[in-house]
Order: structure tokens, then sequence, then C-alpha cells
């Protein structure tokens, strides 16, 4: 995955149980990590090093278990893989909001986990100017 122009390692975890998907882009003081909650419809985001944590609502949905053979062939399918991301001007864009979320107890604890005493922030759909 390509994060700022610079090729970074990334992988992606499926909790079919539990109905998340965690994934991890780059690592150290440059590691992202998203975990999505498709049960409660929420996407928790964490940069290293950052002061703020942040969420966006996404669709509710039921993650399908995925077979060993299944998990193996996919896996096997994506390694080594460059998977180009293109930027269109006109593309949709996350802006943070100016005061934190006062309330909590709405977020799962995988998310909470995510992060920790940060801060955590809703993300808002915006275009460009």
């Amino acid at each position: 995955m390509s994060i700022n122009g610079k090729l970074q390692d990334g992988s992606m975890e499926i909790d079919a149980g539990n109905n998340l998907e965690t994934f991890k882009m780059g690592s150290g003081a440059e590691e992202a990590i998203a975990v999505n909650d498709f049960q409660n419809g929420i996407t928790g985001i964490r940069f290293a090093g950052g002061e703020k944590c942040y969420i966006k609502a996404q669709v509710k949905a039921r993650i399908p278990e995925v077979g060993a053979v299944t998990k193996q062939s996919i896996s096997s399918k994506l390694e080594g893989k460059i998977m180009p991301v293109k930027y269109e001007e006109n593309s949709l864009i996350w802006v943070a909001v100016d005061q934190p979320v006062k309330d909590n107890s709405f977020l799962s604890s995988k998310v909470l986990e995510l992060c920790g005493d940060l801060p955590i922030f809703w993300l808002k759909p915006t275009y460009p100017k």
C-alpha cells in the first residue's frame, strides 16, 4: 500500500465471530490502524504517535465466515501485490469535527481498545473546494 507516496506493508485480519475487520498499514512511527466494527457501523482509526483517535460511520453488515482454505488462497493471491490508489479531484475527504466525543458508551470494546486514552473525534465527509 502506498501512504504519502511511500510503499508500506499492510495486513488485514477478519474476526467474523465478532463482526470486525482490522487493517494495519506501515510500522513504527508510520503505523496506522483501522478497525471496522460492522456490528455497530463504526470505523475507528488511530495513527502512531497521534494525539487523537478518529471514528466514522459506515454501513452495518455481517462478515461471512471464511474457511481456512479460502483464507490461505486469499493470502497467497495478495502476497507481494501492489494495490494502486487513485485520487480523484472531486473525491470525498474526511475531516475531524472540532470537539471530541463526550459519551463513548456506544463504541465497541475493540474500538475503545484501539483508541486507549486518546480523545475520540468524529470524522465527517466533505468534498474539497
